[in-house]
């Protein structure tokens, strides 16, 4: 992945998330924690529930290269992976437990007047019309917490990309096999499409078994103050109208 263009992106974005309305996760937003959730989660919703608005079954997978069903992918001798024969999608078996925290992103240029766009408030309030916001004013400041508090991670962020099933693949397989992240940069067009995701993964291999072990499902991670001046590192909003009042202005 461009990780040069894409931090120079994260500049020109601001982060929101939406929050169970419940006093647990409204303090842990508030003091400075995401909640990282088990790929797999996503995988067995979206197997599970077909309408499911959160869960894919092919969450991380490299969806349908274009060839014929009998060419079906490019195997390979002692290769390791896991393939859905139906969608003609593949994903790296080392890549599988991969822990997702997720977002909606809006971008600076969207504001009009130096604010949010009534059209893209009212698309967050299709999808978390029940949740509190959470707003994240400075994304690289998130990642640079992140990246203190967990110096040695395996860890990587980026938007999300929309691919349909019978779509030319955005990444050539070749591209996926190079770097097999990838495939949690795709998701399938459909129920998703409309979604504006940013996300941040962690690999399992971040932290040790026995913290895996008894966090099979998710953790929280704390990320510290990443606040600049009199902004705090996160605004945890009570309505969703509220966003009507979050203004920004892009650092010269």
């Amino acid at each position: 992945m461009d990780n040069e263009r894409l931090e120079e992106d994260f500049k020109k974005i601001i982060l929101l998330k939406g929050i169970r309305n419940e006093k647990k996760y409204i303090e842990d937003a508030k003091n400075e924690k995401l909640y990282f959730t088990n790929a797999e989660v996503f995988r067995k919703m979206g197997r599970e529930h077909k309408e499911d608005l959160f869960g894919d079954a092919l969450e991380g997978y490299y969806i349908r290269p274009s060839k014929e069903k009998k060419n079906f992918l490019n195997i390979k001798k002692g290769q390791k992976d896991a393939y859905d024969k139906e969608y003609l999608a593949k994903i790296y078996t080392c890549m599988k437990e991969v822990y997702i925290s997720s977002f909606f992103y809006i971008k600076i240029e969207e504001f009009k007047n130096n604010k949010i766009p009534e059209s893209i408030i009212n698309v967050f309030r299709n999808e978390f019309s029940d949740r509190k916001i959470a707003v994240f004013y400075g994304v690289q400041n998130l990642l640079d917490g992140l990246k203190r508090k967990y110096p040695n991670s395996f860890s990587w962020a980026n938007y999300v990309l929309y691919q349909g099933i019978d779509e030319e693949p955005i990444y050539a397989e070749e591209a996926y096999d190079k770097d097999p992240r990838k495939g949690y940069r795709l998701k399938r067009k459909g129920l998703y499409e409309n979604q504006r995701e940013f996300r941040i993964c962690f690999h399992k291999s971040s932290f040790s078994d026995k913290f895996i072990e008894e966090n099979k499902n998710g953790f929280n991670l704390s990320y510290g103050y990443i606040g600049e001046g009199n902004i705090s590192s996160v605004t945890i909003l009570d309505d969703i109208n509220d966003l009507k009042h979050i203004t920004i202005e892009e650092k010269k």
